[in-house]
């Protein structure tokens, strides 16, 4: 049972019994059967007192084998199994791409963080780049502005930043 495949395959004991018993008591219930295969299942399941289910389970896997995904498919060619795996994760290309995409637009961030007088970079980092954004009420009292002063402040604030990106970016208008 230990060496049967590398994927344990008995774990509890009804899958050990099912393991070592159920190439025997296959023979029996399909003899009994006379061939129908779903009473001789059904059959096997009363047996072993476990859903049909399992007993399916239990015949798959004994019937197959592992196999390594480096092995070939055809003797004489070159492909392997894992050639017919796919993958979830981008390509190397996609994932470069979206890396450098990601630079550029720091950087001019960055670059735009820097044209910013001090209420500007206060209200960029916690209006716009915060998890838990303050209100334009508590960003007017911290300056002792209306709230409506803070609004307009955070509207240029904005347009400098959609202009740094379009500048240092190449974005167009309607994307920044």
């Amino acid at each position: 049972m230990r060496s049967w495949s590398l994927v344990r395959l008995g774990t509890g004991h009804v899958r050990r019994k099912l393991f070592f018993k159920l190439r025997f008591a296959r023979e029996v219930a399909d003899r009994e059967a006379r061939g129908e295969a779903t009473a001789a299942t059904d059959s096997l399941a009363r047996h072993f007192a476990v859903p049909a289910s399992d007993i399916a389970d239990m015949e798959s896997r004994l019937s197959t084998r592992d196999c390594s995904l480096d092995a070939r498919v055809q003797k004489d060619g070159t492909t392997t199994h894992l050639d017919y795996l796919t993958s979830s994760d981008a390509s190397p290309d996609e994932r470069m791409s979206k890396e450098e995409e990601r630079q550029l637009v720091s950087g001019a961030v960055s670059r735009a963080m820097h044209g910013l007088n001090e209420r500007e970079h206060y209200i960029v980092q916690n209006r716009l780049m915060t998890e838990e954004p303050k209100t334009l009420q508590e960003i007017g009292n911290c300056f002792q502005v209306s709230r409506e002063r803070a609004r307009q402040i955070e509207g240029h604030v904005l347009n400098k930043f959609r202009a740094a990106l379009v500048t240092n970016c190449g974005f167009d208008q309607a994307v920044a």
